[in-house]
C-alpha cells in the first residue's frame, strides 16, 4: 500500500501516482464525464494502517475521490497536510451498504452514507472500472 503526502505537488510523487493508476484525464475528458472527483464525504472508519492519518480531536475526518483512467485516489487531510492513497482498479473493491466502503491491499476507507451527487460519482467509477477490466480478458 502506497500513501503519498501530497500537499506540495512534486514530479516524483506525481510520477510514481501516474504510474499506480494513470495520468489525469485531459480537460475535454473531464468535461464530457462530467467531472473526474466526488464531492467531500465525511470518513466513518478506516483500517488500522490509515487511522494514524486521520484529525484527532473534534474535527471531522473528510475525504474525497478522484478518478484516473487505471484506478482511483482517495484524498484525505490531516489539519493542513494532505495526503493520497491511489488504488489500481485491479485492487479496487467498492461496497455500497448503508456506507460506502473502499477497500484494496486489505486496507479500507468508510463513509458516510453519500448524497445523491457523490452516488453519481461512485456510479461513474464503477462504469469505468468496469470498461477498464473488460479490456483485460480473464484466464
Amino acid at each position: 500500500m502506497d500513501i503519498f503526502r501530497t500537499t506540495h505537488r512534486e514530479k516524483e510523487v506525481n510520477r510514481e501516482i501516474e504510474d499506480i493508476v494513470g495520468k489525469s484525464f485531459s480537460l475535454m475528458d473531464r468535461i464530457r464525464m462530467g467531472g473526474v472527483g466526488s464531492a467531500r464525504m465525511v470518513i466513518h472508519s478506516v483500517s488500522q494502517n490509515l487511522n494514524s492519518l486521520l484529525p484527532e480531536g473534534d474535527e471531522l475526518p473528510k475525504g474525497n475521490l478522484e478518478l484516473r483512467p487505471e484506478g482511483i485516489i482517495v484524498l484525505f487531510n490531516k489539519g493542513l497536510e494532505t495526503y493520497s492513497w491511489p488504488i489500481p482498479f485491479y485492487h479496487l473493491s467498492i461496497f455500497k451498504t448503508d456506507k460506502l466502503s473502499i477497500h484494496a491491499q486489505g486496507n479500507f476507507v468508510k463513509f458516510l452514507k453519500p448524497d445523491s451527487l457523490n452516488k453519481k460519482f461512485v456510479q461513474k467509477v464503477l462504469e469505468v472500472k468496469q470498461r477498464y477490466e473488460s479490456a483485460f480478458p480473464r484466464i
